[in-house]
């Protein structure tokens, strides 16, 4: 199995993982908070099924750029390049919390923890989603290294595709 294989595996893999949490784990949360929606609560249940409905197409475009690249159109290529740099950014700043991963990421971050600046790595071995306006406090900024090497790699890849058709 070549390089490519290879990744368009781990894309359609942790894509399908991806719904699977959404649909096993956060699915049940949001259909229960829509049971009490009331005129004070409406915008956040809207921010966060907004959310839950970003971080789903995400992994179908996972899933889609894998299956692409495994029959070598370009498309799968370019597809994985935008999804592995939407990965690459793990933030806390003013109040904005924003991380999203496909599958294994390392997080090297920097999180000031009473006024001490601390530096940290972090190894998550599946899908993950956040992000949220107004709840978090801190500071915190990193990235995630997982997906600096994989877009390297999406990058190197030999442009041996066809345009889709």
């Amino acid at each position: 199995m070549n390089l490519r294989n290879i990744l368009s595996v781990y894309q359609v893999a942790f894509g399908i993982v991806g719904i699977g949490m959404l649909a096993f784990l956060v699915l049940p949360q949001i259909l229960s908070a829509s049971a009490s929606i009331t005129s004070d609560t409406q915008g956040n249940f809207l921010f966060a099924l907004g959310v839950y409905a970003f971080a789903l197409v995400f992994y179908v475009l996972a899933i889609l750029a894998g299956v692409l690249l495994w029959r070598k159109h370009r498309a799968g290529k370019t597809l994985s390049i935008v999804l592995e740099i939407i990965q690459i950014p793990v933030f806390i700043v003013a109040g904005i919390q924003y991380y999203f991963s496909l599958g294994l990421s390392l997080n090297v971050y920097m999180a000031l923890i009473n006024a001490n600046a601390v530096f940290r790595l972090q190894f998550f071995p599946g899908p993950q989603a956040s992000f949220s306006i107004g709840e978090s406090t801190g500071f915190l900024l990193g990235l995630n290294v997982s997906a600096v090497l994989l877009l390297i790699l999406f990058l190197r890849l030999k442009d041996d595709s066809t345009v889709l058709q």
